[in-house]
Order: C-alpha cells, then structure tokens, then sequence
C-alpha cells in the first residue's frame, strides 16, 4: 500500500497488487483454460477484489488476465476509521483456484471538507 501511515479520508487509496503463475514451459503467454467441453476457446481471467467481509462492502474490483507476471493497481477509498479488509483473488475459469488474503490494519485519519474549500473560493468570489 502507498503511503499507509499517512491516509485520510479525502485521499484516495492505492493498494499495489503482484500476480505470479506457474507458466507452461514450452508456450509461457498462454492463458487459454483447460476445459475441453466448453464450445469456444477459453481466456482465463481474474478478479480482485477488495472488500470488508463483516460488512459485505466492496471497496474495489479489476478484472486482470495474468501472463507470468503481473503487476496491477487497486484504488479505492475509505471515510475515517480503522479497516480490516481482505484481497479476494477469483478465478472465473478453474473452481477452487480463490484467494484471499488479510490486509493490514488500515488506518484512515480525518481528511478536509471539499466543500469547505468550495465554500472559501465562493467567499472570495462574493469579497469582489
């Protein structure tokens, strides 16, 4: 996570997020699924996910597809409080192949009103 001792509720949060898989030796960029019954050619692809499972809130999502590697960004945003969320990683091609994974405690201080800052540029605006 960028910057995660400083968070407020007026940033927006960045969560960095790295995907490695087993790749097939002889052809590594192949994402094509395993499933010899389904009628066309299958590209696997995940989802990832960043919720609050005590409250069932969503706080992000990204459909990726994963070559060897990937290195992806999540951003989201929390009001102030402490957070305990998790990182779902969902497969939508292979059952059983789901993650998660617990987040550290995230803390989100107070951040400033956008509309008390509306509000001075109005006032200074009336002042002319």
């Amino acid at each position: 996570m960028e910057d995660p001792d400083q968070l407020t509720a007026s940033d927006s949060i960045v969560l960095n997020v790295t995907l490695d898989r087993e790749a097939d030796e002889e052809n590594p960029d192949d994402q094509v699924a395993d499933a010899p019954h389904y009628p066309h050619r299958k590209m696997v692809s995940w989802w990832l996910v960043v919720g609050d499972a005590k409250s069932k809130q969503l706080h992000a999502i990204k459909k990726v597809t994963v070559k060897a590697k990937l290195d992806t960004k999540l951003e989201f945003s929390l009001p102030q409080g402490e957070w305990g969320l998790k990182l779902y990683l969902i497969c939508d091609s292979y059952a059983g192949a789901d993650q998660d994974f617990d987040l550290e405690k995230i803390k989100v201080a107070e951040g400033e009103d956008s509309d008390d800052d509306d509000d001075d540029e109005d006032d200074a605006m009336d002042e002319d």
